[in-house]
């Protein structure tokens, strides 16, 4: 018996233009629409577009392992100290509010950085900002961390607009699972403690 051919998909009776768009269509759960549906929002953007937003971001490759999280080695030591943290919190605590299992974690990391340490002497490479390794280690690290109570620009080298959104919002995210608040938000904070203590010496008059 002869088998019927079928017939050809959409996309495939359709011109492909480069450069042009097509229509993808797939199922998703409940959450991921409803948390797609806040993103559209914020950014003022369809659903559709949100979406497309997302994934021409996820996808552009020099940015998620170059510009941000840098080559193999790199990503390898993040995984590693991701893994780190898991076993910090094995016993039940969080190394972020416990400072058992901080130690723990800080410990792991310690030992980690002996075991991969290149070899050969400690020298500055030539156009060091600075000779010591130590004081331009602290100086990154605080131009890095003030990148989470501001906007990370300047974080990466000559961002494009749609690597510094995406960062921004990696911040953001960093910055809510820290619990750590921005500068406009504790100053926000200390104007309204001012604003309640002005009130209650008001009362009291």
């Amino acid at each position: 018996m002869r088998r019927r051919q079928s017939k050809p998909g959409p996309l495939e009776r359709r011109h492909y233009r480069p450069g042009g768009t097509v229509t993808i269509t797939f199922r998703t759960t409940k959450e991921i629409r409803r948390k797609l549906e806040i993103e559209a929002r914020q950014r003022n953007r369809t659903l559709s577009d949100t979406t497309h937003m997302l994934l021409a971001e996820r996808l552009k490759t020099n940015f998620y392992t170059s510009e941000a999280f840098g080559d193999g080695a790199t990503r390898a030591l993040a995984m590693l100290v991701a893994q780190m943290s898991r076993r910090a919190d094995s016993s039940g605590t969080s190394w972020r509010q416990d400072p058992w299992a901080f130690e723990v974690l800080k410990t792991q990391i310690l030992e980690l950085f002996k075991e991969i340490k290149p070899k050969g002497r400690l020298k500055p490479p030539p156009g060091a900002l600075l000779r010591s390794a130590q004081r331009l280690g602290r100086a990154f690290a605080s131009g890095l961390i003030s990148f989470l109570y501001v906007t990370p620009v300047g974080l990466l080298d000559n961002p494009s607009p749609q690597a510094l959104n995406a960062l921004d919002r990696m911040m953001a995210k960093a910055r809510q699972d820290l619990d750590i608040k921005t500068d406009d938000e504790i100053e926000a904070e200390e104007i309204a403690q001012v604003k309640r203590v002005l009130a209650v010496k008001g009362d009291t008059k």
